[in-house]
C-alpha cells in the first residue's frame, strides 16, 4: 500500500510526488501530466536509466508503469539542496571542485561527428523563426547570427538535455546528483554546457530573485572555471564559441513561452549580451 507524503516542485510539467511503500521506504514518483506527454517522459526515463557515471550520480530507478493511461517511473529520493540554492553560500574551493567534477564527467570522449548537424540546427531555427512573432530588433539580430552560423563543430554525444543548476543536487553527504533528464532535438555535451552557461552567464535561474553579491561572485567563478576548462580542450576556442551560439539559441527558444513584460526584458538583455560575447569571440 503506497502512502502519499507530499508533492515536490518541478519545472517539467510532470506530477512529482514523494511516496512511501509498505516497508516505509521513501521514493519519488514522476508521472506524466497528459497522455500526449507519455512518450517524452518515457524517453526521459530511458535516458536516466542508461546513465552510468559514478559521479555525478543520478537517482536509482526502482520501477515504472501506467496509471490511468499516464506513464510514471519511481526513483530514489535524494535528500539535499539544488546547486541553484547552494551557490550563494558555497565555499569557493568547493565550488571549483564541483565544477571540475561536472566537466570531467561530460561524455566528450564519446563525441561523434554528425554530418547532418547543420541541417538539424537550421531546421530548428527555421521552425522557431516561423513560430516567433516578436519583431524586436534584438530578436531579428539573433536570428541573423543563428541562421548563418556553421554548426558542424557541434559533436553528437550522450547528454542530460537540461543541465541547469536547478537540475543538479548536492546531497547531504556532499555527492552530486543529476535530475530531470530531458529529450532534445540534438544530443550533445555542448548543449549541456550551454544550459549551465544559461545560469552562470545570464543568471536565468535567478531572474526573479534580488541581486546578491556573494552569489554573483560565485557564478562568475563558476563561469570562468568552465571557460578555462573548455579552452584547455583541442580546438577549445571554437568550442567555446559554439557553446555561446547554442546559448543564444536556448534563449530564443524561451521567447514563445514568455508572456510577462519583465521576463521579456530580461531575455532581450540576455540575448543582446550573448550576441556581444559571440562578436568578441567568447569574451566580454
Amino acid at each position: 500500500m503506497l502512502k502519499f507524503i507530499k508533492n515536490l516542485s518541478g519545472h517539467s510539467g510532470c506530477e512529482i510526488s514523494l511516496l512511501s511503500n509498505e516497508n516505509n521506504k521513501i521514493f519519488v514518483r514522476k508521472k506524466s501530466a497528459s497522455e500526449e506527454y507519455n512518450l517524452r517522459l518515457k524517453k526521459q526515463f530511458i535516458k536516466q536509466n542508461k546513465y552510468t557515471f559514478e559521479m555525478p550520480k543520478t537517482p536509482k530507478i526502482y520501477g515504472y508503469g501506467m496509471e490511468k493511461n499516464l506513464f510514471f517511473f519511481d526513483m530514489e529520493y535524494v535528500d539535499g539542496i539544488t546547486f541553484c540554492e547552494y551557490i550563494g553560500t558555497i565555499k569557493i574551493t568547493e565550488l571549483i571542485d564541483y565544477i571540475k567534477i561536472l566537466f570531467s564527467n561530460l561524455p566528450i570522449n564519446q563525441s561523434l561527428k554528425n554530418f547532418d548537424v547543420n541541417k538539424i540546427f537550421r531546421k530548428k531555427i527555421s521552425e522557431l523563426s516561423n513560430k516567433i512573432k516578436d519583431n524586436h530588433q534584438i530578436i531579428k539580430q539573433a536570428f541573423d547570427f543563428l541562421k548563418f552560423n556553421d554548426w558542424s563543430g557541434v559533436m553528437q554525444s550522450p547528454s542530460h538535455g537540461d543541465l541547469t543548476l536547478e537540475n543538479i543536487i548536492i546531497s547531504n553527504d556532499n555527492k552530486l546528483y543529476l535530475i530531470d533528464f530531458l529529450d532534445t532535438f540534438f544530443s550533445s555535451w555542448l548543449i549541456d554546457l550551454a544550459k549551465i552557461f544559461q545560469d552562470v552567464e545570464t543568471k536565468w535561474a535567478f531572474r526573479n530573485i534580488a541581486p546578491d553579491t556573494n552569489r554573483d561572485l560565485r557564478l562568475l567563478i563558476a563561469k570562468e572555471t568552465l571557460c578555462e576548462m573548455v579552452l584547455g580542450l583541442p580546438d577549445g576556442k571554437n568550442i567555446l564559441q559554439q557553446i555561446y551560439n547554442i546559448l543564444l539559441l536556448n534563449l530564443i527558444r524561451i521567447i514563445p513561452y514568455t508572456h510577462d513584460k519583465n521576463t521579456k526584458i530580461f531575455l532581450y538583455n540576455a540575448i543582446e549580451k550573448t550576441i556581444n560575447i559571440i562578436k568578441n569571440g567568447g569574451k566580454k
